[in-house]
């Protein structure tokens, strides 16, 4: 039997990184500043929150679906909540990637029940993974936003590692063919935490306003309150 290889940094490991360095760059703004990501809370497990689960089954009744375990990173800046759905990938044998490249569309999807202003998908690429493999992954960038038009946000960004520090740097698509929107490459920006680099959210809930998915949301933020 063949031991799975061992990762320096695991999925739940980067998602911490991740959260400290998007506090890290909360310093560098006032609160009232748009670039200001408000506050920054971590595997966040609302199937454990009465108000929630209480809410969704009153909604639904014996159909109610199933909650999601843990949400990898919310964001929330007065009544504005945003969701972070992390997946990491890693180099494995015969030159593949660990995992899909579409791997958690399905649950970034299924967030947007819950009532957030806007839902993301980030994958994570380790610097060791070849640079032909990770244009791939940032091509379903592409695919996400401009082919299937999906109604969350998508982001590939290179994990970085120098001595003890790690840095997350967002992925740019260079693209030749800009009718057919087909990437030949990438560009590595700043680091997330860079207060040079501008932090944006491009697509919004379109089913916020929908009544069942208010009352969720109504229950989301009142947990969140909380959770301080």
């Amino acid at each position: 039997m063949t031991r799975k290889k061992k990762h320096e940094i695991d999925e739940r490991k980067a998602v911490n990184l991740l959260a400290n360095a998007l506090k890290n760059r909360n310093k560098y703004f006032p609160p009232e500043n748009d670039q200001h990501l408000g506050e920054v809370f971590t595997h966040i497990n609302p199937a454990s929150a009465t108000k929630v689960s209480s809410t969704i089954r009153k909604l639904f009744g014996k159909f109610a679906p199933r909650l999601q375990p843990e949400i990898d990173i919310i964001l929330r800046k007065g009544d504005d909540i945003r969701a972070i759905e992390v997946k990491l990938f890693h180099h494995e044998k015969n030159n593949r990637l660990s995992r899909p490249y579409y791997i958690g569309i399905d649950q970034a999807l299924a967030l947007l029940m819950y009532g957030f202003n806007s839902v993301a998908l980030w994958h994570i690429f380790d610097e060791k993974i070849p640079s032909n493999l990770v244009t791939s992954g940032v091509n379903a960038q592409i695919f996400i936003r401009h082919k299937l038009e999906l109604p969350i946000d998508f982001t590939a960004l290179l994990l970085r590692k120098k001595g003890n520090n790690y840095s997350f740097h967002p992925l740019k698509p260079i693209m030749t063919d800009f009718v057919n929107k087909i990437p030949v490459g990438y560009t590595e920006l700043s680091a997330i935490d860079d207060p040079q680099f501008t932090y944006g959210s491009r697509s919004q809930n379109k089913i916020i306003d929908l009544p069942e998915v208010k009352s969720i949301r109504s229950a989301m933020l009142q947990w969140l309150n909380e959770k301080r």
